[in-house]
């Protein structure tokens, strides 16, 4: 396995199916705020796997305790909304049975797209080898640059 990112001591590897889990009031209750450890998809991630880390466009998941690496997945545009929903100043929230949500929410889980995969460099896109982005290279014409020199007699 030639993996080029790691994390937490780990190597990385990418999602190969999207995931959908269920994120529920007691999860926002329990978790902290702004804590990728611990916020309220962490803690649903916990709920169903060994351990989580959550930031704001992906997650880290170890599916198992002698998982050998942490596979990686993306958030959609909708998903980060959500978790802006959740991450809310504490002093806003009360700690208490009743939740900003009351009923349990999807949060999907998807494969990274090829430009954020493990070992996907940046401008590698193109098929290009001097360029980089699939066009072909410009050339120079040095048609009239040229002067006729007359020999020395």
């Amino acid at each position: 396995m030639s993996t080029r990112e790691w994390f937490q001591g780990l190597p990385v590897i990418d999602a190969t199916e999207d995931m959908e889990l269920q994120c529920h009031p007691s999860d926002q209750i329990s978790g902290v705020p702004f804590d990728a450890h611990n916020c309220a998809v962490a803690v649903s991630c916990r709920r169903m796997f060994h351990d989580a880390v959550v930031y704001q466009t992906r997650a880290y998941i170890r599916l198992a305790h002698d998982s050998p690496a942490w596979v990686k997945f993306v958030f959609p545009t909708a998903t980060q909304r959500l978790m802006k929903e959740f991450d809310v100043d504490p002093a806003q929230i009360k700690r208490s049975a009743k939740s900003a949500f009351s009923a349990p929410v999807k949060v999907q889980l998807r494969v990274p797209p090829p430009s954020l995969r493990v070992g996907a460099r940046a401008g590698s896109s193109g098929t290009n080898k001097r360029s980089g982005n699939g066009r072909k290279p410009t050339t120079m014409r040095l048609t009239d640059m040229t002067k006729t020199i007359k020999p020395k007699n």
